[in-house]
């Protein structure tokens, strides 16, 4: 997120009067919070632009209360993509160039410690001329931290 994207949330969740949410700048691979205290993580297509999606969810992970959940919509491959996409500047600012594929995404959720990973929905990725892009599906997924 970019200090005006921070900002416009702010004042969103001022106008709501909301106070539960914190916004804070940082990386996801290194989230600028102390662990177990977070109730819900959520997340736009950002886990896709991670070349390291793993420490992405053990971070997350890391965070979250016990029964605590996330809710993330990302983009993933159905097959690997073109190595020529995965190289294209552009298609990293789409959001598609680090898609992974389902399974392996997937499977870093379980690997990092979650369960009752649910696919809440499941369509075709960004549209597009290119025949490549009939490999995306844009997946939104709900999982929880083992309450103990």
């Amino acid at each position: 997120m970019t200090p005006r994207m921070i900002t416009l949330a702010r004042n969103n969740a001022n106008k709501l009067e909301t106070s539960n949410v914190m916004l804070k700048r940082g990386h996801i691979e290194q989230i600028p919070q102390e662990e177990t205290t977070v109730d819900l993580v959520i997340s736009n297509g950002v886990i896709a632009l991670s070349e390291w999606k793993h420490m992405a969810f053990s971070e997350i992970y890391r965070v979250l209360k016990p029964g605590g959940r996330f809710v993330i919509s990302d983009v993933v491959t159905t097959s690997l993509l073109p190595e020529s996409v995965r190289d294209q500047t552009g298609q990293w600012v789409e959001c598609v160039a680090g898609a992974a594929l389902k399974s392996d995404y997937l499977s870093m959720i379980e690997s990092a410690g979650f369960t009752d990973v649910e696919i809440l929905e499941e369509r075709s990725g960004p549209e597009g001329h290119e025949e490549w892009r009939s490999l995306l599906t844009s997946l939104t997924i709900r999982a929880f931290k083992r309450a103990q």
